[in-house]
């Protein structure tokens, strides 16, 4: 068994984001963890959140925001 993961856009449908949101298009960073322990989905997480910084997605407290969303001005 494993577990699918996927970082979404936290902007992904607001204040008019929604067409071009990489979210909208299941663009982003997105996989499996290899098995079902919290520490194989702890190192799946860790991946993903390295693949959504190399593609300059930005972390914020509530959540990520995607390359698209931060150079349409949108941030939380």
């Amino acid at each position: 068994m494993s577990i699918w993961m996927e970082i979404r856009c936290t902007v992904q449908g607001e204040r008019g984001a929604a067409g071009q949101c990489v979210s909208n298009h299941n663009g982003g960073p997105m996989g499996f963890a290899s098995g079902v322990t919290q520490e194989a989905v702890l190192e799946a997480f860790k991946v993903l959140v390295a693949e959504a910084k190399q593609h300059k997605w930005k972390k914020t407290k509530d959540g990520f925001i995607c390359p698209i969303c931060i150079k349409n001005g949108h941030s939380i």
